[in-house]
């Protein structure tokens, strides 16, 4: 699931930016431990964080918070058309089809939205 969202995220990355990690904090309210064995159900409300790595265009890196916010915007930008567009829920599914997941769940999940609250630490 993490590694299906950080194919989606990377889209629109150039080379000098990556999605550094996908952490999923929760499926439906329940905090995930990393157990793949849990059975999806028809639709699942999925809870993760994304950390974003650029690399400075310039050796004093003035233009760093500039730089973050736009890297912020574009990936937000990628994953709200891929939710509208259905392509984070087909992605999903064929993940999930492809590590043996139970198909039958899947075939009605769909995902409806997103919250992209901006953290910077």
């Amino acid at each position: 699931l993490a590694d299906t969202i950080k194919a989606r995220a990377s889209v629109k990355l150039n080379s000098n930016q990556r999605v550094k990690s996908v952490k999923i904090l929760s499926i439906n309210g329940v905090p995930f431990n990393g157990s793949s064995s849990r059975r999806l159900q028809d639709s699942a409300l999925i809870e993760y964080e994304i950390i974003l790595e650029e690399i400075c265009s310039t050796s004093k890196c003035d233009d760093s918070q500039a730089v973050a916010n736009a890297l912020y915007q574009s990936v937000t930008q990628e994953m709200r058309a891929s939710i509208d567009d259905g392509s984070l829920t087909t992605a999903i599914v064929q993940s999930a089809q492809a590590a043996g997941a139970d198909a039958d769940a899947l075939l009605s999940a769909a995902v409806e939205s997103g919250d992209f609250g901006e953290v910077v630490t």
